[in-house]
């Protein structure tokens, strides 16, 4: 991990954001998933990606690890987050530069493509591993379930979500192997997945609910399947084989975009830029040495 440059970015609605840049070259602001986690899911970027030619920006959203905590519930709201990368974006100096959100991030990167690209800042556009809409992410998780578990274990998480005790330590047990099964698929895991306090509850509850396997917050109401063609930005949607997020869904996505298309990773789940590196990177260099600069 390289150490950057560091920069606390003042919001006009109040707090800090944390950002750290690294590389010489072009800009890539990155947005993180959760939502409520932070960057450290990105720092595997510096050895897939030449930072002479491109630079990296790393940033934790308001609410999440290095950047203030939100006190004011009545900040979380898809429009304020999406705003919020506008601000990171002017503070930082960035007039042209290549936007990549991550599952969350990406229904960020959806919606700031939507409000602020005939700005004329984005280069380009990169939707990692998020579908269209909650609704399409809600189906599919009942299908990742049925697939993963056994018909026992799939009544069993059922019955516990209707009863409401998803602190149930089989019910959290189910949750984990999912995980594995979706989430990434890798032996050892990344440190990062076990951080503490890793996503913030506020937030993560907020938008999303009590896991990866569940939709009850606000993204469930969430929906940009009408909208992709209004995205004018050369766009990679770019998922996974076993990921939570419907392949077919991204590969509609990238049908419907003006300039775009989707790669699927063949090997990988939800953090497939860790659990399937090189294909992802392969299509991710590919892509943004095709984008005017």
């Amino acid at each position: 991990m390289k150490e950057g440059t560091v920069k606390m970015v003042q919001l006009k609605e109040g707090g800090k954001v944390y950002t750290r840049t690294v590389g010489e070259g072009f800009p890539i602001l990155l947005l993180h998933g959760g939502p409520g986690a932070n960057h450290i899911c990105f720092e595997i970027f510096e050895k897939y990606i030449d930072l002479k030619k491109f630079s990296l920006i790393y940033y934790d959203q308001l609410g999440s690890a290095h950047s203030d905590k939100i006190t004011d519930e009545s900040l979380l709201t898809f429009t304020r987050f999406v705003d919020e990368v506008e601000q990171v974006r002017a503070a930082l100096g960035l007039e042209r530069f290549i936007l990549l959100g991550h599952s969350w991030g990406g229904m960020l990167c959806i919606d700031y493509a939507l409000k602020y690209e005939k700005e004329g800042h984005l280069a380009g556009l990169v939707i990692s591993n998020m579908v269209d809409s909650g609704k399409h992410y809600l189906e599919y998780l009942d299908h990742v379930r049925k697939i993963n578990l056994t018909p026992e274990e799939y009544d069993y998480m059922t019955e516990i979500e209707a009863a409401g005790k998803e602190s149930d330590a089989h019910y959290q047990e189910l949750v984990e192997k999912l995980n594995c099964a979706c989430l990434c698929r890798l032996e050892v895991q990344p440190d990062f997945l076990s951080l503490p306090n890793v996503p913030d509850k506020k937030v993560y509850h907020h938008f999303q609910g009590d896991n990866e396997f569940v939709v009850t917050g606000d993204m469930l109401y969430w929906d940009r399947s009408a909208d992709m063609g209004e995205i004018h930005t050369r766009t990679l949607c770019i998922g996974a084989r076993y990921d939570t997020m419907n392949p077919d869904i991204m590969l509609k996505m990238g049908e419907e975009l003006r300039d775009g298309y989707t790669y699927i990773c063949p090997d990988g789940s939800h953090l497939c830029f860790w659990d399937d590196s090189e294909h992802y990177f392969q299509a991710l260099n590919e892509f943004i040495g095709t984008l005017d600069q």
